[in-house]
């Protein structure tokens, strides 16, 4: 460096699950990177920027993927160029890279996903120094951690009216780690925990048993703590299947687009199976009949009872030459420009 201005290129590079379904959540963090490099002109101190967008995940797991998220740290380690590895979108992750980066001068790693307490506190027996062999710290993180989330969680609960909770996790740090916290915030507010946290199998196609399980001991709210690749969308549906009344509370990591896909559906079969109901009462007509009145506004087709009419009204686009006028006249500009 010489006058203030650097000399040679700085590199960034992130490793975020870029498969499976977080990739919406991970383009929406390299989006951001990209725009903020822009705005810098990809420069910085007078020294070119060159940031490299790398898959932590595999298709083959719709998810993270600890041997390519080792092998990332390992490849931005070993490029004196690289001045930060921003990393990981999942925080189970976290702790595959971690260390690599630590031990590399250390590399600057920064999250602005990871939740899991115990990369920068003590929560497991041994952390956070397992992740920091060279003694210093060498990590952060731009998201609130899991046992906040899950403290103010059991108090959301308690406003809701719960009584009696049971509390679900997917065994890994991110779902211990906001499950956990949850259970024990409940219990200090007075919520009975119906049992201890209970680590659900992994990506099974059916959990009816658990739901069952669950459902002998009559709670009024389920919790879940982990990720939607791990079983989520299964879980949600037998619990909810075997405790219809329960209130069903989840961490962040279930808010993804699949999730909320999903659940827009089902509200939408919800409201199709009312209607069909409402229509099939005694007493209204079933299936098709023409209603005979004089003039062409009453002279229409009677759909079935029940059928389910979706209108999309499509706007008509003004010719060009009006929408050129348009412009012109909220920019007050002359006909002839």
């Amino acid at each position: 460096m010489s006058g203030g201005r650097l000399g040679g290129q700085i590199k960034l590079v992130s490793s975020l699950t870029r498969s499976g379904s977080s990739r919406g959540q991970s383009d929406s963090i390299v989006n951001a990177i990209r725009l903020r490099l822009e705005d810098a002109g990809y420069r910085v101190g007078g020294a070119p920027i060159v940031y490299e967008d790398l898959d932590g995940g595999s298709e083959e797991r719709g998810s993270w993927d600890a041997e390519r998220e080792r092998a990332n740290a390992r490849y931005a380690a070993a490029d004196a160029d690289v001045v930060a590895y921003i990393a990981t979108l999942d925080a189970d992750a976290a702790p595959y890279s971690l260390p690599i980066t630590n031990q590399a001068g250390p590399l600057l790693q920064i999250s602005p996903c990871n939740t899991y307490p115990g990369l920068t506190r003590p929560f497991e027996p041994g952390e956070p120094e397992i992740y920091y062999p060279s003694g210093v710290r060498s990590y952060v993180r731009t998201a609130m951690s899991d046992d906040r989330q899950g403290h103010f969680a059991a108090q959301w609960a308690l406003e809701l009216g719960a009584k009696r909770v049971a509390v679900l996790h997917d065994t890994e740090p991110c779902g211990r780690g906001v499950a956990e916290p949850f259970g024990r915030s409940c219990i200090a507010l007075g919520l009975e925990l119906v049992e201890p946290p209970v680590a659900i199998v992994p990506k099974q196609a059916d959990y009816r048993d658990l739901a069952a399980r669950v459902a002998q001991h009559a709670p009024d709210l389920v919790f879940y703590g982990g990720i939607i690749q791990n079983g989520a969308g299964p879980l949600w549906r037998d619990i909810r299947t075997a405790l219809p009344t329960a209130t069903m509370m989840g961490a962040d990591t279930l808010f993804e687009h699949v999730q909320a896909r999903a659940r827009m559906l089902r509200r939408f079969r919800v409201r199709c199976r009312r209607r069909s109901t409402r229509g099939s009462r005694a007493g209204r007509h079933q299936g098709p009949r023409r209603h005979h009145t004089r003039g062409p506004r009453h002279s229409r087709l009677r759909r079935p009872a029940g059928a389910l009419e979706l209108r999309l009204q499509r706007r008509r686009r003004p010719p060009a030459s009006d929408q050129a006028h348009g412009a012109r006249r909220r920019l007050h500009l002359p006909r002839g420009t």
